[in-house]
């Protein structure tokens, strides 16, 4: 649905640009022009880099309206030569609050950083993608390492850092630096030999970190924390991450702990193997030589389900999970001597555990790695699959079809709670419901049914309830959360008008046959 939903976005901002810059100047740079000038001359308009290569020892200052695009095949070659200052340490500036700006199809290194965007109150619609990156081990003045984007102002909306290929970068911090974006994505990256796949602080709402695929990491494949006021929405979908250049006990897969609602976390493929020569980065307190966490996962409402993870190395546990984190329908590989739990002791903030439903997970420990999948191949991330020239990623060999699953999920306020359908009977029906304080436990019914209303509930708060059971035969299951009206004590059963306030669906999980699964329609 956010992908869908995003694209008719893009069109409709795209058609009417078009029609407002039509007399709008695009300028060409060959070898030997000063870009600077080119990019001054093509402000609120287009420059076309030739094929060749460009030296440049000071950062490009890029204008708000601005289009920068590479030519075919990479042809472009920008290759910044940097002072170390800290004024001068990114390749292209982007001026304060500069909007509708695009960087496009270009072949970039940087002996330090590559975008910057830290000067303003806030950017709009900033799209880095299709780019070839490498960025070097420059830091800045106090001995900080540089990322290759930064973005620390807080206040973007529709950022889109896309289709990018982060290559041979190991001796610097993050491939990106980025605070309080909405409506954002960092989707379908390529990483390859980097130190860090990146850092995203203060969450926004309608964000994306989705189908990025990265080998050769040092630490994690990406960090998510803290958010906005108000945030909501956050989709962690699709990623794959394996073989590590000397990880330790804080290399992780995913670390996904935002402050935010409505967090999926799905889809995902995590494995704690060794690069071919790697060894081991430094030892934890005890001397033992591990990754963390394959999954760190918690936010005040969060389901983490259909990943995958295989455990090679010694890893502390699965899943780091906390708050009102639900961990279900995972799948986990791995011997004792690998895996040393599937639920860590991570409880995040006042001590209190993630919601392990459909355990334990059989392959743990028991099956050891007989029968763990071997990492999917890339089919999603980098410049290549750009353009729509490649299928949506997932972790399944295959999509089935929308059936045998609850399909059309809804919740409805009824005179005495909330009403949950579906359109298709299923038997041997478990009811699970949960909230971000309690387990409220599982409920049975031998069915068939199409409906179950859910009585005594509390007002003013969240709800996550799963269903699952059987369609003629075949396993079927979905999750809904949603949320109940007013503001009366806990333990107080809400009222007709409290409830009919809210009780809307917001993430609707549907789970296929073979593991696979759909977020909001999205397969």
């Amino acid at each position: 649905m956010k992908t869908s939903s995003r694209i008719k976005i893009i069109l409709a901002v795209a058609s009417l640009w078009g029609a407002s810059r039509c007399l709008a100047a695009t300028i060409t740079a060959t070898p030997g022009d000063s870009l600077q000038a080119k990019i001054d001359a093509a402000a609120n308009g287009t420059l076309v880099i030739g094929a060749g290569t460009f030296n440049v020892a000071m950062p490009l200052n890029v204008h708000a309206g601005t289009t920068i695009l590479g030519a075919p095949n990479f042809g472009s070659h920008i290759v910044f030569n940097l002072q170390a200052n800290d004024l001068t340490y990114y390749g292209f500036l982007l001026d304060a609050n500069a909007s509708n700006v695009t960087i496009k199809g270009l072949d970039i290194v940087s002996n330090h950083g590559i975008v910057g965007m830290y000067s303003g109150s806030g950017f709009t619609n900033i799209t880095i993608t299709g780019n070839q990156l490498q960025y070097g081990g420059g830091s800045t003045s106090n001995g900080t390492q540089v990322e290759g984007i930064f973005e620390p102002v807080g206040n973007t909306n529709n950022l889109q850092i896309t289709y990018n290929y982060f290559h041979d970068s190991p001796a610097t911090n993050r491939n990106w630096e980025i605070w309080g974006c909405s409506n954002s994505n960092l989707d379908h990256n390529l990483f390859q030999n980097i130190n860090d796949g990146g850092h995203f602080l203060n969450v926004g709402t309608n964000d994306s970190f989705s189908f990025n695929y990265g080998s050769n990491l040092h630490r994690m494949g990406q960090e998510i924390q803290q958010a906005l006021a108000g945030s909501n929405g956050l989709i962690v979908t699709g990623n794959v991450f394996y073989d590590w250049v000397n990880p330790y006990y804080d290399s992780f897969g995913l670390s996904v702990c935002p402050a935010t609602t409505n967090v999926v976390v799905s889809n995902n493929y995590v494995r704690t193997s060794l690069a071919a020569g790697s060894g081991w980065g430094p030892p934890d307190g005890d001397g033992v030589s591990r990754f963390g966490y394959m999954i760190e996962c918690m936010s005040p409402s969060l389901q983490a389900t259909g990943n995958t993870l295989v455990a090679v190395q010694k890893t502390y546990a699965g899943f780091g999970a906390g708050m009102a984190t639900v961990v279900s329908g995972n799948d986990a590989w791995g011997a004792a001597s690998t895996m040393f739990g599937i639920m860590g002791g991570d409880k995040g903030p006042g001590g209190i555990p993630g919601t392990y439903v459909q355990g334990p997970i059989a392959n743990a420990t028991s099956a050891g790695l007989t029968g763990a999948p071997n990492p999917p191949a890339n089919t999603f991330a980098g410049p290549q699959f750009a353009n729509g020239s490649a299928p949506p990623a997932t972790t399944s060999a295959s999509i089935p079809t929308a059936t045998n699953t609850l399909a059309n999920l809804a919740a409805t306020p009824t005179n005495n709670g909330v009403l949950l359908a579906w359109t298709s009977p299923i038997s041997n029906i478990s009811i699970h419901t949960y909230t971000p304080e309690d387990d409220c436990g599982t409920i049975t019914l031998a069915g068939p049914a199409t409906s179950v209303t859910l009585t005594n509930l509390n007002p003013g708060w969240a709800y996550s309830t799963t269903i699952s059971g059987t369609q003629s035969g075949t396993n079927a299951s979905a999750t809904i959360n949603f949320q109940t009206g007013g503001t009366s004590p806990p333990g107080t059963a809400a009222t007709q008008a409290q409830l009919a306030s809210q009780a809307t669906p917001v993430h609707t999980i549907l789970t296929f046959p073979d593991g696979s699964i759909s977020v909001d329609g999205t397969k």
